[in-house]
């Protein structure tokens, strides 16, 4: 049976939204942490900048969950069309697999 599934496709993009955003702020404050390091060459100095690293990686990721999902989210809404399928998830794996991919992958991986 075939159902108009638009909102709930429209609502998983936009509730995704605001963890990443919640993500993007504590990582982009980590980014600023300054943690004591001495001038030789020690695990701390490696440990620091391992963190300073990952805490970008996990801003950039979640800044591209943001973008993607808004502009995903502003497509279907410009569509403005009944899309039938069985199920949202078949809507988001056929119209919209690129942003729908892109927005799951990175936010996993901003978590991790």
């Amino acid at each position: 049976l075939l159902s108009d599934f638009s909102a709930e496709t429209i609502g998983f993009f936009t509730s995704i939204r605001i963890p990443a955003a919640l993500i993007a702020g504590s990582s982009l404050g980590a980014l600023f942490v300054e943690l004591e390091t001495d001038t030789a060459f020690n695990k701390r100095k490696v440990v620091t900048f391992l963190y300073h690293s990952f805490s970008l990686l996990a801003f950039l990721l979640s800044l591209n969950v943001i973008v993607t999902a808004t502009a995903a989210s502003n497509s279907m809404l410009i569509l403005n069309a009944k899309v039938l399928a069985q199920s949202p998830y078949t809507i988001l794996m056929r119209e919209l697999k690129f942003e729908y991919l892109t927005t799951r992958w990175s936010f996993y991986a901003s978590i991790w």
